[in-house]
């Protein structure tokens, strides 16, 4: 009998089962997200800034917050030995005409679509197992110049993401890491 030196857990070796962090998780498309995982066989690590809900895997944390996203990354290794799934759900949404959108609300706009994702790919992407993906949440807004009248700024953000999960694709392709963006319409969600 041979020893597998990835027996133990090391981010290249498959889990038994896979582990998923949702962002945006407590409603919406992020809360389907999870449940569709956890419906496939995942254990699906839920974050959002406005969670109600309790439990081991549930973390009341933003997107935009580097040191929690780094907290949550020690947390799943120490818990679950790294990740198989990161979905970059979590975004936000101003809508008006392009002249009356405050420069506060471009600036969260920015934060939470961009800077989002931006953190964390930079505190999960070392933890993704070989075999891996990365899906973030775009918009057809992104291809229609925000699709209608009063999103262009949300639309742009979107079209930010597409870029940025291209660029991600090819720099992370080399270590068996999937990036891909979904590009959904509108949604009845809150936030629509």
């Amino acid at each position: 009998m041979t020893h597998d030196p990835n027996a133990s857990g090391a981010p290249d070796s498959p889990p038994l089962r896979r582990i998923a962090l949702v962002t945006g998780a407590a409603r919406g498309i992020g809360l389907v997200i999870a449940a569709a995982l956890e419906a496939a066989g995942c254990t699906v690590w839920r974050l959002d800034k406005d969670s109600d809900e309790t439990g081991e895997r549930v973390v009341r944390a933003d997107v935009r917050d580097p040191a929690a996203l780094a907290a949550l990354a020690l947390r799943i290794a120490d818990r679950d030995g790294g990740l198989d799934i990161l979905v970059n759900n979590a975004g936000t949404m101003t809508t008006g005409p392009y002249d009356r959108t405050g420069a506060q609300d471009f600036q969260e706009l920015v934060d939470t679509n961009l800077g989002g994702i931006f953190h964390c790919v930079q505190a999960f992407a070392p933890q993704l197992r070989r075999g891996g993906s990365i899906v973030n949440i775009a918009s057809v807004s992104a291809q229609r110049g925000g699709g209608a009248v009063g999103n262009v700024w949300y639309g742009a953000t979107k079209a930010g993401v597409v870029a940025l999960t291209s660029g991600l694709a090819r720099e992370l392709g080399p270590r068996g890491i999937r990036v891909n963006a979904i590009s959904p319409a509108v949604v009845d969600t809150a936030m629509t």
